[in-house]
């Protein structure tokens, strides 16, 4: 009975999935391209410079949250099939942070960086590898792979 109440509510809120998947990859962008450091980077900066490859953890936390929160609105929201869902969410990833690294081109105060866009594949890749692992489990019932 919990599980049939568990899918009404998410049938329910579709739009919440696709609102919150679009808020999601704007404030990505607008936090990427945003020339100077804004108070939100400065705060994340003042945290992530203290630590050894803070930059490298940054970039790989946001996209790796930016894959799964798409993953999410792709499964739940518009009622995809797994693959498709996993194939919408890294395209548009992989988009998104391709765009706003070259972006940073035109932005004062931005740097174009390779370093930061294997980064954001990282990120992707990290994402993407523990969906399909949690795929995995569901479907052998977590039996060893």
């Amino acid at each position: 009975m919990k599980k049939a109440t568990v899918c009404a509510a998410v049938i329910k809120h579709r739009g919440m999935w696709l609102l919150i998947s679009t808020a999601s990859a704007a404030a990505v962008i607008v936090l990427t391209i945003t020339p100077g450091r804004s108070l939100i980077i400065a705060l994340i900066h003042s945290v992530l410079d203290r630590v050894w490859w803070g930059d490298l953890i940054g970039h790989t936390a946001l996209m790796g949250a930016l894959t799964t929160v798409l993953y999410g609105a792709a499964r739940l929201g518009m009622r995809r099939r797994f693959s498709s869902s996993l194939a919408f969410a890294l395209v548009n990833t992989l988009a998104i942070s391709g765009i706003t690294e070259v972006l940073q081109i035109f932005s004062d105060g931005r740097t174009a960086d390779r370093a930061d866009l294997m980064a954001n594949l990282l990120g992707v890749f990290v994402a993407v590898s523990a969906i399909c692992y949690q795929r995995a489990r569901v479907l052998f019932r977590d039996e060893s792979i």
